[in-house]
């Protein structure tokens, strides 16, 4: 018997292809095309309201607002998850700073190639709109906040069609084309009626003859038993679990419950001396705490 929020997230699933279904029709006509994005909007905001705990509240079309030169202009992110701790007189702006942001997202009804390439630029422009926190490895890996792009549906869908195989193949080399260091990789990729993609970054010590690697890859991660949605909120709520402690417990729910978690990727390497400061790259090397989720994990990701 799998587990009852398995259930729960079928029944979302579902709501999500019905939406999709009703929306696809109405978007046939160009003059629809602003109305069907903001309802696709409407689909994910609500449900990441259902699923998220209700401190982390969600947003649509805000304007993140970085830190490494006023002269960089925000563009408009489709959804944003609010940090707990952003004041709410803030949150009513259309600007957010980037410290109270915990994850944003980009949302297609139908993802194509396009849109992917397009959420791996912004990916990278967001994290160069910020001045770096340096001295760890976490801190300097990743963004502060995850960002993503969440879809309905692709187009692949002819008999030959590898979907999952397109989708890999246009993150790996839109990686490659846009994002100059690991902090600049698109987070998480979820098309609810295909599956979940998320970013690992793994480091591994020299050994004699074995130089140091440090690699960040993308995996369609999957779960049996379990779903898209399901796996792809255990990604979420691993995520914010390394910025919150009181996101733990939920995260390693779903991580619990999505028993037989397996993932298939493309790797990417890094040089450390290049992609960490002298501080953080001797931090890890000298072994700072690796333990799950610690901010200076030997791996940070689902798997």
């Amino acid at each position: 018997m799998g587990h009852e929020h398995h259930q729960w997230l079928e029944d979302a699933s579902a709501d999500i292809q019905r939406d999709y279904e009703r929306l696809y029709k109405k978007a046939a006509d160009s003059k629809n095309t602003q109305l069907v994005g903001h309802e696709n909007e409407g689909i994910w905001d609500e449900f990441l309201r259902n699923w998220l705990p209700p401190q982390y509240e969600v947003a649509t079309r805000k304007y993140i607002v970085g830190t490494a030169d006023a002269d960089i202009q925000p563009f408009e992110t489709d959804l944003i998850v609010f940090h707990p701790g952003y004041p709410r007189k803030l949150r009513q702006k259309t600007r957010v700073l980037a410290a109270g942001v915990a994850a944003a997202f980009s949302t297609k009804l139908t993802i194509r190639a396009s849109g992917l390439e397009e959420a791996a630029q912004q990916s990278a422009a967001l994290q160069r709109a910020l001045i770096p926190t340096r001295g760890r490895a976490r801190l300097e890996l990743w963004k502060p906040y995850v960002f993503g792009i969440l879809a309905a549906s692709h187009p692949w869908k002819k008999d030959a069609s590898t979907p999952s195989e397109n989708v890999l193949n246009a993150i790996v080399s839109n990686d490659k084309k846009y994002a100059n260091h690991p902090a600049e990789c698109l987070d998480l990729v979820c098309i609810a009626d295909l599956g979940t993609w998320a970013k690992s970054t793994s480091y591994d010590e020299s050994l004699r003859e074995i130089p140091e690697s440090l690699r960040t890859t993308h995996f369609e991660v999957r779960a049996d038993p379990g779903n898209t949605l399901s796996v792809f909120l255990s990604a979420l709520y691993e995520h914010l679990s390394w910025a919150n402690e009181d996101m733990k417990g939920m995260a390693n729910s779903f991580v619990v419950t999505n028993e037989q978690i397996t993932g298939r990727g493309m790797s990417r390497g890094w040089d450390p001396s290049e992609a960490l400061t002298k501080d953080a790259h001797a931090r890890l090397r000298h072994g700072e705490p690796f333990s799950r989720n610690g901010l200076d994990s030997w791996r940070q990701g689902v798997l």
